[in-house]
Order: C-alpha cells, then structure tokens, then sequence
C-alpha cells in the first residue's frame, strides 16, 4: 500500500530553513533563552551589589574564587571550545566547528553532571556504570570516565533539555534534517526506523538534537562511508557540519538556560534573607560587616 510521505527538503534549502528560522525563533512569544539567562545573570548582581558594593567585573571575578575548582575547569574549557567553534564557524570550516560545538556540549553535560551529583546518582546511567562489585571510584571519578554517549543518556534521562522550550520550526527542521542524515549516518536503518527516528525531534528534541550532533561528529569516520552505498560529496558533507553547528548553539542555549534558572532560583533566595538579615542590622555594624564582605571577596 502506498504512504503519504512529507516532503524531505534537500540539505541546501534545510539548511538555508534552519538558518534563517533560527533569527525568528522567538517570534511570536516563544520563549527567549538567550533573554532569560542574561536576566538572570542581572538579577544576582543586582542583589549583591544591594549587599555589597562591588563592580559587576569585581563581583564575577570573586565569584570564580569560590566556584568549585572542577566545575570552574569544565565552565572555562566549555568556553573555549566555543570559542573555537565561532571562529571556525566565521572561517567556513564546518566540521572543524561541529567537531568543537559537540565538545562544548560535552563540556557542559560534564558540568551539570558535577551540579547535580545528587539527581545523577539515582540515574540508570551511574547505576550501570558503578555495578561492579568493589568499585571504589568517587562520583567524579565515574563521571570523568564517561564519553559523550553516556553524558547524553543521563541528559535524557533527567529531561535537561524539555520539548517545552525547543521551538517548533526547529523541531521540525531536525524531524527533516534526520530523514536525510540517517542514511549515510546508519546506513542499517530501515525506512520504517527512519520514520520513528524522525517522530523523536517532535517528542524529545533535547536527546534527539544531541544525537545528531554526535552522529554528524561520527560521520567522518572512513568506516561509515565504507558501509554506506552513498558517494561522498564534500559540499554536502560540509552544509550538514554547517547544519549541526546550529544545533549546539541551540543545545548550549538549553543546557545554560537551565544552569541559570536553577542557579538563580537558589542564590536569588539565599542573597534575599542575607539582605534582609543586614537591614536589620545598626547602621555602624552594616558598614563594618559590608567592608569585611568587600575585604574577603576581592582576596
């Protein structure tokens, strides 16, 4: 019996569809990201600063003193591979960008892994990576172990990137972009599994976006092309690269909007009753306590 099957758009126009979409993601009151975090970012300066009288420069540079080492790694070494991935980016050099925008995210899953050790350790993912008898490795340990695979499972798992803040005409950009993606990705897939594949961009756009940036950072493998009947077309190859290189800029966007909220929520409580705690101090005792404040934050 025939299907009606929709439209696979070719990669050029996909990507030309993506790439124009992505400058109108917020039209029409979807959810700005990129407005949400540097709002929230404002709202903790702002609460200090009512503490303590410091620069915003200041109040970040104390603020890094008192991050956790290895989170503060995992947050620098992520902004370098972003780096890297806009200058690629601006060069034309497409994969060498998806290549590093999939380290960022890999950077930053690694990040939220240390955050939230407590939700981690009830994965399925730690379960499976700690049920040898007499593993006596530290949380940190695990997680330094796993790849970008396992990062993705526990992100999936604890739902890091929700469906509810993936924009529609990106969901259905990467249900198209997989259609097209699958066969030179897993040439093994059956029609029928590429149909199903392509219904998750719907579903789970998180897990499914960073399954496409692995699977595009994989198809440069010389084995892939063996198994597959597909010429190699370089251009091609590239506009996908290209394609994917969106796609982690939107997966960082996830993953911080996340990061933030989270981050906001707590400090934004703790700086409160810290406030209030003050303004119920004598004047002379506030002045004191605020310079020692000062004092100790800009050691």
């Amino acid at each position: 019996m025939m299907r009606t099957r929709t439209r696979i758009i070719c990669g050029r126009d996909l990507l030309a569809y993506v790439v124009v979409g992505w400058s109108k993601l917020y039209d029409g009151g979807m959810l700005d990201k990129q407005k949400e975090i540097e709002g929230a970012s404002a709202d903790i300066l702002t609460e200090l600063q009512t503490i303590v009288s410091l620069t915003p420069n200041e109040l970040t540079a104390a603020m890094r003193r008192f991050m956790d080492p290895q989170e503060l790694k995992m947050f620098d070494l992520g902004v370098y591979c972003e780096n890297e991935m806009i200058k690629a980016q601006n060069a034309g050099a497409h994969l060498a960008a998806c290549l590093m925008g999939a380290s960022m995210n890999e950077t930053l899953l690694a990040l939220m892994c240390l955050r939230y050790e407590s939700e981690v350790v009830l994965t399925k993912q730690f379960g499976y990576s700690t049920k040898r008898k007499n593993d006596s490795r530290r949380y940190r340990e695990v997680v330094a172990d796993w790849r970008l695979e396992q990062l993705i499972t526990v992100a999936e798992e604890k739902e890091w990137i929700p469906a509810s803040i993936v924009n529609d005409e990106i969901k259905f950009a990467l249900s198209q972009g997989f259609r097209e993606l699958a066969p030179i990705a897993h040439p093994e897939m059956s029609e029928e599994a590429v149909d199903r594949g392509a219904q998750t961009f719907f579903a789970y756009p998180g897990t499914a976006m960073l399954r496409m940036t692995q699977d595009l950072r994989n198809a440069i493998h010389a084995g892939r092309w063996l198994r597959s009947e597909r010429a190699f077309i370089a251009e091609n190859f590239s506009g996908w690269c290209h394609f994917a290189t969106h796609l982690c800029g939107e997966i960082r966007m996830c993953l911080l909007y996340l990061l933030m909220k989270r981050t906001n929520e707590i400090a934004l409580g703790k700086l409160s009753k810290l406030a209030e705690m003050m303004n119920e101090l004598p004047p002379s005792f506030r002045s004191v306590l605020e310079e020692q404040l000062k004092e100790k934050l800009q050691r």
